[in-house]
């Protein structure tokens, strides 16, 4: 059966459950020139950020995003030690329910027996993405060009730590920002993805 809360601070305006779902509160909304408005109830949808659920409530004109798995824990889920963090005991960041929570340290969170045996199979040999995979031949490895400041082309290589190898005192995180457009040049060369070069040359 669903249980509904109301949420610390924001008190007549917004509610939890817990299963999960937060709402906001019929209402009626008075503006700075008198006119009124009526809120009517309404479930709010989350949206995802790293796979957890947030949700924005908004107070007195000020807007603020709450991750709905730690409104839920602060609503239904005593904290007696002043844990700072919230397991997902199933370990899907989504299911918010109440009884898939639970306050923790962070190596408590971290040494879920369900979190450690996922990172683990990730990690295993032929289930990592980069098993057997080096260079050029890994999948987040991008040819790229070395250009002068004038734009004319120097060299073409198969990744950037192919730079670094053959130079140490070039940065791959700096030529890697170049190439995404975070730095315009980075030791007098600009630096640009192949395909993207080639693209407009």
């Amino acid at each position: 059966m669903e249980e509904w809360r109301p949420i610390k601070g924001y008190e007549g305006l917004y509610e939890v459950s817990n299963l999960g779902r937060v709402k906001s509160l019929e209402r009626t909304v008075i503006y700075i020139d008198g006119r009124k408005k009526k809120i009517k109830e309404k479930i709010l949808v989350g949206r995802k950020k790293k796979g957890y659920l947030i949700v924005m409530l908004c107070k007195e004109g000020n807007n603020k995003n709450y991750a709905i798995h730690r409104l839920v824990a602060e609503a239904f889920i005593p904290n007696p030690d002043n844990k700072p963090q919230i397991d997902h005991i199933n370990t899907i960041k989504d299911d918010n329910r109440v009884e898939n929570l639970i306050w923790a340290t962070p190596k408590e969170n971290s040494n879920n027996s369900l979190t450690r045996s996922h990172k683990s199979k990730c990690q295993l040999g032929d289930k990592n993405s980069m098993y057997g995979k080096k260079g050029s031949e890994a999948p987040s490895s991008r040819k790229i060009v070395q250009l002068t400041l004038e734009g004319e082309l120097i060299k073409e290589w198969n990744y950037i730590k192919e730079v670094t190898e053959n130079d140490n005192s070039f940065d791959r995180g700096c030529i890697s920002a170049c190439c995404r457009g975070k730095l315009k040049t980075y030791k007098g060369y600009k630096w640009m993805y192949y395909e993207e070069y080639y693209k407009i040359n």
